[in-house]
């Protein structure tokens, strides 16, 4: 796995709880 496997994942995650707070908004 490479670092910016992790950093890529990070982002994606971070994105997935915005765009899911939206949602409950």
């Amino acid at each position: 796995l490479q670092p910016a496997d992790g950093s890529l994942v990070g982002k994606v995650l971070k994105a997935s709880s915005q765009f899911t707070g939206l949602q409950f908004l």
